[in-house]
């Protein structure tokens, strides 16, 4: 969270807008990950704004490491604009290649993306590919989300969606680096029911995950 709280301005503005001065030292103080009443304080605050991550209450959470071949793989959340990006393989690799190649305008089925829509695919593009040698040497080392069905193989990121795609962009489709050096930190929850299969719990939260 505090990582969060630093880099976008949406989350430190709803934050400080909801809770109280005690409350943000939660995040931007030091931090006991002991003490029970300040975690679950904690969970308060990101809840009021990721309030999806309710939806997996009932999966069992474990702290991995990705590697290179992990990352490469890796689904993301559907939204929209993801959807669009990715020509319909919801890969963040498809989204990291597509947006290098700037082909996005014509990428579904041969047709440019509803002009209301435009705007968002336009912005999240420009958002993956600015400054993105900074973000990946950035010192900042953050954790991501991510999802899997029970036995399943495939790993689907719910939170951190643009970090993945700027690792891809940067390791996998323009070479600036060695993948096998990847170890990117993760939340992993295992649950028997993926929500990303419902269309319809997932256009609940489709708003937020524009500007995410």
């Amino acid at each position: 969270m505090d990582y969060e709280y630093g880099d976008r301005k949406d989350f430190r503005d709803h934050i400080n807008s909801h809770f109280s001065k005690k409350d943000i030292r939660l995040i931007t103080g030091r931090h006991d990950y002991r003490d029970a009443l300040a975690n679950a304080r904690r969970y308060v605050m990101l809840w009021s704004y990721r309030r999806f991550i309710s939806w997996f209450d009932h999966a069992k959470w474990w702290e991995v490491i990705l590697d290179h071949k992990d990352l490469s793989a890796l689904l993301v959340i559907h939204a929209p604009h993801w959807d669009f990006l990715s020509s319909g393989s919801l890969k963040a690799l498809d989204i990291a290649i597509n947006v290098d190649q700037k082909e996005w305008k014509d990428k579904k089925n041969g047709q440019r993306y509803p002009k209301q829509d435009g705007a968002i695919v336009r912005k999240e593009s420009r958002k993956l590919r600015a400054n993105l040698s900074d973000k990946i040497k950035s010192k900042k080392h953050s954790t991501i989300v991510v999802v899997n069905a029970k036995g399943g193989h495939e790993l689907t990121v719910i939170d951190g969606v643009h970090r993945s795609v700027r690792k891809c962009l940067y390791y996998f489709v323009r070479n600036k680096g060695d993948p096998k050096t990847i170890s990117q930190r993760a939340y992993l929850g295992i649950t028997p029911n993926p929500l990303r299969h419902s269309s319809t719990q997932w256009s609940v939260v489709d708003s937020f995950f524009e500007s995410a």
